[in-house]
């Protein structure tokens, strides 16, 4: 088995889900179970808040379909 690298850029993130939809289709997930989630993080103090987003991965698939459903390339693999 090779090794991996998959790189999500936070800042081009925008939180959509299509990740996560695209993972779960092409591994025909019930929607219960995820293999890939994108989760919200609110921050910063008035008057300046902040929201971010932290895709968290399965890191297993060799074409992941995540990465070539994001429609702002903020997910990439690397071997």
């Amino acid at each position: 088995m090779s090794k991996a690298l998959f790189i999500v850029d936070i800042a081009s993130c925008t939180g959509c889900g299509t990740c996560s939809i695209a993972c779960k289709d092409r591994a025909g997930l019930p929607d219960e179970l995820d293999f890939l989630r994108v989760e919200a993080n609110e921050g910063g103090v008035y008057p300046n808040p902040e929201l971010y987003y932290r895709v968290v991965h399965c890191f297993h698939c060799d074409q992941p379909p995540c990465a070539e459903a994001c429609p702002v390339e903020a997910i990439s693999k690397e071997e």
